[in-house]
């Protein structure tokens, strides 16, 4: 069995040039999220903290035991803001209005139950079919009886480090809040996940200063600036250094998520859709396809980490592309799916310095009904394939 850093990913489709293109699209990508990285007291530990008596569940007791795939249906979404709803609602203006624990959390992490998740359907047990927008659960509500749960831990900005460290949110402002690690999350269900899902890697490249520069700078220079972001996440990429190798810190990341959920739980890794019709608002045609080239070559790269850790690993995952249902609906087009790039007002939003907000370059609602149309095919898949081999049985 090969090792995890001996995972032959070098073999390029389009060769080494249009590899290194994927950064581009990061860069967007991390430039209109907001990340402020993971909360570092020290150095990052890519295996998952061991259960603490602080973070366990009075609800997880003998009366009411994690009983695999009994019991209710339980979907949690980890990852970050393409996953979150981030655009969907007006975060800054309800910072004044939330109160309670579960919903100062959710406004920081810029978390909308009007996520593409939410718009999965299920079936309920009964020849119907439930959807998990109507049973989106607080995390520190007290449980109720309910055919379904789901949890999201999704945050704007978030990256691989934050499924173990937390997340600081607002910094520098009154509204900083420290968002808890998401795999936490696994220690506060009623029972064992069944699925999750996770979008994931976008923010790792931490370019958003970049592409700020890019936006202020004319095409010749944003080229010669993106070309030397290229050649650095390249090495970042494919490094052997496990704090620096973005390849490494992927495949981790999905090996912590299947061991914190357990091998019940089915993985939905989901892609990133190809953000910019040909031309628009601070970017050529030509950069355009750049980037939108750079997106399809790291959505491959992902699925070939996917793909290693469910053949070779044995981890119970898939991958899901959304570049078909996003194909000529970009930022820009005529009927676009992604929010355009928004310059903030005074180069602010809210209390916080960001040339662009954060609703950028991010799935409006057709978007979001896009991720979860191509979602939905997988899970309807998946039931599918279970409920045939309980008939084989």
């Amino acid at each position: 069995m090969r090792t995890e850093e001996s995972i032959d990913m070098r073999k390029r489709r389009t060769g080494h040039a249009a590899a290194r293109l994927f950064a581009a699209a990061l860069a967007f990508v991390v430039a209109c999220s907001g990340s402020f990285g993971a909360f570092r007291g020290g150095a990052s530990d890519k295996t998952a903290p061991a259960l603490r008596a602080e973070d366990s569940d009075p609800r997880l007791s003998e009366e009411n035991p994690q009983s695999g795939s009994d019991g209710p249906l339980v979907v949690v979404s980890v990852g970050d803001s393409y996953s979150s709803g981030e655009g969907l609602e007006d975060y800054e203006n309800e910072h004044a209005q939330r109160t309670e624990r579960a919903e100062f959390e959710r406004i920081s992490a810029h978390r909308s139950g009007l996520a593409w998740p939410g718009l999965l359907t299920f079936p309920d047990g009964a020849g119907g079919t439930l959807t998990l927008r109507d049973y989106y659960s607080p995390l520190y509500a007290d449980a109720t009886e309910a055919p379904a749960y789901w949890y999201s831990v999704t945050a704007s900005g978030a990256t691989t480090e934050n499924l173990n460290l937390g997340q600081p949110r607002g910094l520098g402002t009154k509204d900083f809040y420290v968002l808890p690690r998401q795999l936490k999350v696994f220690q506060q269900l009623p029972k064992p996940a069944d699925y999750v899902t996770i979008t994931l890697g976008g923010n790792d490249a931490h370019f958003a200063e970049v592409i700020g520069a890019c936006i202020a700078s004319t095409s010749l220079f944003q080229r010669d600036l993106v070309r030397k972001v290229l050649d650095q996440t390249w090495k970042d990429f494919f490094s052997s250094d496990p704090e620096v190798g973005i390849r490494t810190h992927l495949l981790h990341a999905y090996r912590d998520i299947s061991e914190a959920a357990g091998p019940q739980a089915c993985l939905i890794v989901v892609g990133y859709p190809t953000l910019l019709s040909e031309g628009g608002m601070f970017i050529s045609r030509d950069e355009a396809a750049l980037v939108n080239h750079a997106i399809r070559e790291f959505n491959r790269e992902i699925e070939d980490i996917v793909r290693y850790c469910d053949t070779v690993l044995g981890m119970n995952i898939c991958f899901v592309s959304v570049e078909k249902e996003f194909a000529g609906h970009e930022a820009n087009s005529a009927d676009p799916y992604i929010f355009p790039i928004v310059i903030a007002e005074g180069f602010r939003e809210g209390d916080e310095f960001r040339p662009v907000k954060t609703m950028s370059m991010h799935p409006n609602e057709a978007g979001t009904a896009a991720y979860a149309r191509a979602v939905q095919k997988r899970i309807d898949r998946l039931i599918a394939e279970r409920s045939a081999d309980a008939d084989d049985k």
